[in-house]
């Protein structure tokens, strides 16, 4: 029996979907791994790449100031780059050590790049711990991160939720978004013995890490690169759920696409630079997170498949003069994908505890959000340039203020 093409690609789908199922899913039955608790305290260094964030800043050094964390243990850093505001004097005010990049600095990871090389002479560092300049830290965020850098965590990740997330349905829709990946894609991988994905802040990475094999990011999404750098090296990302870390999200529609072009556009750079090396890897090393790794850098791929194999029977259906069909077609396509996206969401929210009475406004339009991302990775795979464009962040919220919102996750 001949196999046609679309029943290959059909298969492949299949295969490819019940893959993340699997390995979202079947992990998380295990339970959730406790990360032991050490008294022994690591000297951390906290890095804020900061750019004209006068208005949020103050709001993360005083959360820092608030760590339930040996105050000698650690050191707070701002990196001012290419600021024209009083970014660096409000730092200072709150104690701060302000080390101001050079005009060279094009983006997040070359602002990176250069304060390792300024403390790789530092000895007495132990990690490196990486935040936003619109973020808050949880109190118990070092001492979170201490217990898995004590426990042999060569990197580690926290959980990122939004300090503002019940300010709009985009927002909130970014708050299911990043339950799903916390649930899903980093809880689920570091039950399963796998590595768990930076996203791109409130995470830590081990000096002697660096100071041996640098950072050596190139693209626009330098936590998704050095995912897949630690991938190649064996360096495994483990997940610290109870390393929190309350984030600003996008509230206006527009502002969150514009955003999402420049992961997506650093998501497809990083498939073409890294696939072939992660499955190489994955064949040659027998390494499974590898493996892992270059499936998640195919998604985008695999997306816009699934939607030209959703397009095509409707065009067929119009062509053939089945408007009728093609219509209740698409309504039966929709409906379900809607529940399915929400269903996914609600699981992810009741298994990280966020807020269900504060974000129904996500979980209601996340498969609408999900649906605008379809137009964003079509224009990048077409687009050979994307510029760094700055995400105005206002909403300076004290993690009293935060807590107090977040009360109570029903």
């Amino acid at each position: 029996m001949n196999l046609h093409a679309n029943d290959l690609l059909r298969g492949a789908m299949f295969l490819y979907s019940l893959y993340f199922v699997t390995m979202g899913v079947l992990p998380l039955l295990k339970g959730r791994k406790k990360i032991p608790h050490n008294e022994e305290k690591a000297h951390f260094v906290v890095l804020i790449a900061a750019r004209n964030e006068e208005k949020v800043i103050g709001a993360l050094l005083e959360s820092l100031q608030m760590q339930e964390y040996d105050k000698e243990k650690y050191d707070v850093f701002v990196l001012p780059n290419h600021c024209t505001d009083t970014t660096a004097e409000i730092a200072k005010s709150y104690g701060a050590e302000v080390m101001n990049c050079p005009e060279s600095v094009t983006g997040k990871g070359d602002v990176l790049k250069f304060a390792f090389a300024q403390l790789q002479h530092r000895k007495e560092i132990d990690a490196y711990v990486i935040f936003d300049a619109d973020n808050v830290a949880d109190p118990q965020f070092l001492s979170a991160m201490n217990d898995a850098y004590q426990n042999g965590a060569e990197a580690a990740q926290g959980c990122r939720r939004g300090k503002n997330a019940s300010d709009s349905w985009v927002s909130s829709s970014y708050e299911m978004f990043y339950s799903i990946q916390n649930t899903f894609f980093n809880s689920a991988r570091t039950n399963a013995g796998l590595s768990a994905s930076l996203n791109g802040t409130g995470w830590m990475v081990r000096k002697e890490l660096i100071d041996a094999e640098g950072f050596p990011t190139e693209t626009l999404t330098e936590d998704i690169e050095y995912t897949a750098i630690c991938a190649l090296n064996a360096h495994p990302i483990v997940f610290v759920k109870d390393a929190v870390t309350y984030d600003e999200y996008p509230t206006e529609i527009a502002a969150s696409c514009r955003q999402r072009l420049r992961w997506t556009f650093g998501d497809l750079s990083c498939m073409k630079r890294y696939t072939g090396r992660l499955l190489y890897t994955s064949a040659w090393d027998s390494s499974l997170s590898c493996l892992d790794m270059a499936l998640i850098y195919l998604s985008p791929l695999f997306q816009t498949v699934s939607l030209g194999m959703g397009i095509v029977p409707v065009l067929l259906l119009v062509g053939n003069g089945r408007a009728n069909s093609a219509s209740s077609f698409l309504l039966r396509t929709a409906c379900t994908s809607s529940l399915v996206s929400i269903a996914i969401a609600l699981f992810a929210c009741l298994y990280m505890r966020t807020s269900l009475r504060k974000n129904w406004k996500g979980l209601l339009t996340f498969p609408l959000f999900m649906a605008t991302w379809f137009p964003i990775t079509l224009v990048c795979f077409f687009k050979r340039r994307c510029a760094w464009k700055p995400i105005v962040h206002q909403r300076a919220l004290t993690l009293k203020e935060i807590r107090k919102d977040q009360k109570g996750y029903l």
